[in-house]
C-alpha cells in the first residue's frame, strides 16, 4: 500500500507510539514515510533500539523553515540537518540525547525500527546545541 504525499507527512504515517507511563513509550517508525528532523530544547532523550535498524543523524543545526510548533518541547523541520553525525544504530542499542541536540532518522531499514524512548524534562530554560 501506498500513501499520498498528504497522508505520509502525517504523524501517524510516520509511526505509532504507546505510551508505557509518563514519559515512557515504545515508538515504530515506519520506513518510505517522511521523518521529521527534531529538537527537545528543554528535554533529555533516552532510546534502546528494541527492533529493526538505521540511521540516526545526531547534532548539526536543523535546516531551515522550521514547521509549525506543536508544542514549546518539539522543535522541528521538514528538511533535515546540515552537518550532523550519521550513526547506524540496531537493536541493542541505546542512546542519550542531551537537550537541545537535532536528531532525524534519515533512512529506516527494511519497514520499520522499534525503539523505547524516554523523554524527561530537566530545565525551564531552552537548551540549543546548534
Amino acid at each position: 500500500m501506498e500513501l499520498d504525499r498528504e497522508a505520509a507527512n502525517t504523524t501517524s504515517a510516520a509511526g505509532v507510539s504507546v505510551s508505557i507511563s509518563p514519559g515512557i513509550s515504545v515508538r515504530r517508525r515506519m520506513s518510505g514515510v517522511f521523518q521529521y528532523a527534531v529538537m527537545h530544547p528543554f528535554s533529555v532523550e533516552i532510546y534502546r533500539i528494541i527492533e529493526g535498524s538505521g540511521t540516526l543523524v545526531t547534532g548539526g543545526l536543523l535546516n531551515l523553515p522550521l514547521a509549525a510548533p506543536i508544542s514549546d518541547n518539539i522543535v522541528r523541520t521538514e528538511h533535515g540537518i546540515h552537518g550532523g553525525t550519521e550513526k547506524q544504530v540496531k537493536a541493542g542499542d541505546g542512546l542519550v540525547l542531551q537537550p537541545g541536540t537535532p536528531h532525524w532518522f534519515s533512512k529506516i531499514d527494511g519497514e520499520s525500527i522499534t525503539y523505547m524512548k524516554s523523554r524527561v524534562r530537566i530545565t525551564y530554560a531552552p537548551v540549543q546545541y546548534q
